[in-house]
């Protein structure tokens, strides 16, 4: 008889873990303290359909979450159905306070939905799945492809992580996409991977910067040297037709010879013509 009397005043485990779901009253803008509609319908369902106890019970944790406008239309519908289920409070409420759009207007946003650099791959992935969850929950699409569709939209809106992307090898998935909870772990695990990767290459990038350093100097050395040796050409080149000259009148006059003459005034003007050539092509190498 003890027993038996322990057994029935022992609380249940769905009790003893319940967590009271935070508190919504249908004001906009969200007062502080409290949850806007999409959050905390989401508790709401998840209290609904994992809990254990009986419905008389998950109605009364539904009121206990609410206020004003909000507690007054499960009231109104208790009026009218003093048993009403647990199920039937959140569809009025969502009729109340939830979005108008059909199944297939959220599934065409959730189509649009792109990642928003420095929005990180995991993070989108899980704004994602909560509009996800609303469109199924519309009707949008069937429960049996949201892997599909989740994975084809990360595909797509990821705009971000291409290398990510890649090294999951995700297009090579579309016939076999993996679930949410599988894809979120090994977009986590990846993510880690290239904190960790980052955090060693600061010193690998010092040691290129030093190196690309010397690198930089040496060219520099060797540009300079360069220009010097182009600087004594351009002098040699422009005393060549006076050094000639000089060496012409300093030589002892020879008989005349027409021929001769008309020869060497022919080589001057090409010596010449050929040292403006060279001023003109080494002038800019100079500057």
């Amino acid at each position: 008889m003890v027993s038996s009397l322990l057994k029935t005043s022992k609380p249940s485990n769905d009790s003893v873990s319940y967590r009271r779901i935070r508190l919504f009253s249908g004001v906009l803008p969200t007062p502080g303290g409290e949850e806007s509609f999409d959050n905390w319908l989401e508790q709401a369902q998840l209290m609904v359909e994992e809990s254990e106890c009986a419905d008389k019970e998950k109605r009364r944790r539904l009121m206990e979450s609410l206020k004003g406008t909000a507690l007054e239309i499960i009231k109104s519908a208790r009026v009218t159905d003093p048993d009403v289920s647990s199920a039937k409070c959140l569809e009025a409420l969502e009729n109340a306070f939830g979005t108008a759009e059909s199944g297939e207007d959220l599934y065409f946003s959730f189509r649009m939905m792109r990642q928003q650099p420095p929005e990180r791959l995991s993070e989108f992935l899980r704004r994602l799945e909560q509009l996800l969850i609303r469109v199924v929950q519309r009707g949008g699409i069937s429960a049996d492809h949201m892997d599909k569709a989740r994975l084809e939209q990360v595909l797509r809106g990821a705009t971000a992580s291409d290398l990510m992307l890649v090294n999951l090898r995700l297009r090579e998935r579309r016939e076999n996409p993996p679930t949410f909870l599988q894809l979120l772990k090994e977009v986590r695990s990846e993510e880690e991977y290239e904190i960790s990767r980052k955090k060693l290459n600061p010193s690998v990038q010092c040691v290129l910067t030093r190196q690309e350093v010397e690198t930089r100097q040496a060219e520099i050395q060797s540009l300079k040297s360069e220009v010097r040796e182009l600087k004594s050409m351009v002098a040699s080149v422009v005393k060549e037709p006076i050094s000639t000259v000089q060496e012409c009148a300093e030589q002892k006059p020879t008989p005349f010879d027409p021929e001769l003459v008309a020869l060497k005034k022919q080589v001057k003007r090409l010596q010449q013509k050929l040292a403006i050539k060279k001023l003109n092509l080494m002038l800019p190498l100079l500057k």
